[in-house]
């Protein structure tokens, strides 16, 4: 059976002992996100599979001591504590959120740090599920089968999955998208960008379908690259201004970018990860000049740090994000309350955590956002500026409380498991 016809995400995992009822929980918490995610779809399958297999293991091994009426099983009994012991701590901390994969991989027109936040959240998590599918090849739970399964090798395979699936969707969007050589601003009666552009990314989706599944880390960032090439397209709108994305500039750096990733792309490529590094940081320095930041390096500092803040503070911070693009004073004390957000919690040790971190976090976002809004309200229409863009900080903040809540609502359901596994 491939990966794409596996039977949906059971919720009927076997009863099993007290040791192992905290596992069972968060398995089944996972299964049900899981069978909703609209990215990653094959390797959270994959690995779910994966979770499935192992518990029934611990299972086996637990049966094994439990039910014998001969010696002490002392093999299952150390198989199957040190596999519950590291099992249980890989599933408290996975950073896998609805949230984030309940959305496709295709960017949406929004502000130009938005997306880029978005394209830089989007390797972040794949990598995690690429990191959560190789720690299930540990010998502590390839022990606990006769015949384990090679993990790894089906985390990468299902991976490619998903990412040749990322490259199509790119590909036919680009494809598609109406924009055409004669709507480029200053453009010369040669010029011919956009068919270009269109045609190399055909080639580059053609070219990275025939890497092989180790090479993920290449593919991840060729999906990246599509992602950033795709930006002109999506920002584009018919009967708006956008001389600022449609200019000769951007397409002819959108033009060379698309040829440096359609040489990235081959298999037989030697273009190194960090000359690709080097020509993205080419081309967004572009993307982000044209849209007229004054503050490039700053706000694109701000991007980057963003794309690793904890999911309960996200909205507020892509909201944040969006209001020092109007002001670059207070940078400093942003960068700090945004490394405070990148911390995570550790509800599970103490739930009083969670509200300590979560009011320390209110206070000092809230400090920020009312010296923004000091400072812009000095200038001409500022405080009309000011309403439109605190209206999305107020509600990135609603995002952020139904988070929790959401989090709020599994920490409560799992807590018996979890003060039974204290006592044990």
């Amino acid at each position: 059976m491939s990966l794409q016809q596996a039977l949906p995400p059971p919720v009927n995992l076997k009863p099993g002992y007290p040791a192992s009822e905290l596992i069972k929980a968060l398995i089944e918490r996972y299964y049900r996100d899981f069978a909703r995610y609209r990215r990653n779809v094959c390797i959270s399958q994959m690995i779910l599979q994966g979770w499935h297999s192992i518990y029934d293991g611990i299972l086996s091994h637990m049966d094994n001591v439990a039910t014998t009426s001969k010696e002490p099983q002392w093999d299952s009994f150390t198989k199957h504590t040190l596999a519950i012991t590291q099992f249980e701590g890989y599933l408290l901390n996975l950073d896998f959120h609805l949230s984030v994969n309940g959305v496709p991989s295709l960017p949406v027109n929004d502000e130009i740090s938005v997306i880029i936040t978005f394209m830089t959240n989007w390797v972040n998590n794949r990598r995690n599920f690429i990191d959560a599918g190789k720690e299930l090849d540990k010998s502590y739970y390839k022990d606990l089968f006769k015949d384990p399964r090679p993990f790894q090798l089906q985390a990468e395979q299902a991976v490619r999955q998903d990412d040749i699936q990322a490259l199509k969707d790119l590909n036919d969007s680009i494809a598609s998208h109406e924009l055409q050589d004669c709507d480029i601003t200053g453009s010369q009666a040669t010029d011919k960008f956009v068919s270009n552009v269109k045609a190399t990314v055909r080639s580059i989706r053609s070219k990275a379908n025939k890497l092989s599944n180790e090479k993920h880390d290449r593919m991840g960032r060729i999906v990246f690259a599509l992602m950033a090439i795709y930006i002109p397209f999506v920002c584009h709108q018919p009967n708006t201004p956008t001389a600022h994305i449609n200019s000769r500039n951007v397409w002819s750096a959108a033009d060379t970018f698309a040829v440096q990733t359609e040489q990235f792309a081959s298999p037989n490529s030697n273009l190194t990860l960090e000359k690709h590094e080097e020509n993205w940081a080419i081309y967004r320095h572009v993307l982000m000049t044209q849209f007229g930041s004054e503050y490039i390096i700053q706000i694109d500092t701000l991007m980057n740090l963003a794309a690793q803040v904890r999911w309960q503070y996200i909205g507020r911070t892509l909201s944040v994000v969006l209001l020092n693009e109007d002001i670059n004073r207070l940078l400093d004390d942003t960068v700090s309350e945004f490394k405070k957000a990148a911390t995570e919690v550790n509800f599970f040790a103490d739930p009083r955590s969670l509200d300590a971190a979560l009011a320390a976090r209110d206070i000092g976002y809230s400090s920020v956002v009312r010296r923004m809004e000091a400072e812009i309200k000095k200038h001409p229409s500022g405080a009309q500026k000011w309403d439109n863009l605190y209206s999305g900080y107020q509600k990135g903040a609603e995002d952020d409380a139904e988070h929790v809540r959401q989090f709020r609502q599994f920490v409560a359901s799992s807590s018996p498991f979890i003060t039974l596994k204290a006592a044990l």
